[in-house]
């Protein structure tokens, strides 16, 4: 378990509200219901944010963040 102190303000990209995660989802078969449920709103707006991109620029957005781990420092862009 990782503990608050190693985290150093990020966040825990395990848990299923990040929003890599949130946009993912559907594509597996999750219900966009569901997926609504589990994400803070914060996040959600993001999440909303990255949709209106163009399907390339969301594709490659989450290529960038996947990689880079981006959004477990709190980056939706």
């Amino acid at each position: 378990m990782i503990g608050t102190a190693a985290l150093a303000g990020k966040a825990d990209c395990r848990r299923a509200g990040a929003v890599p995660t949130g946009w993912a989802a559907p594509a597996i078969g999750m219900n966009e219901k569901t997926v609504r449920q589990s994400m803070p709103d914060g996040e959600w707006t993001a999440l909303q944010e990255v949709r209106r991109l163009s399907a390339k620029q969301q594709l490659d957005w989450f290529g960038k963040v996947a990689v880079s781990r981006e959004s477990c420092s709190g980056g939706a862009s």
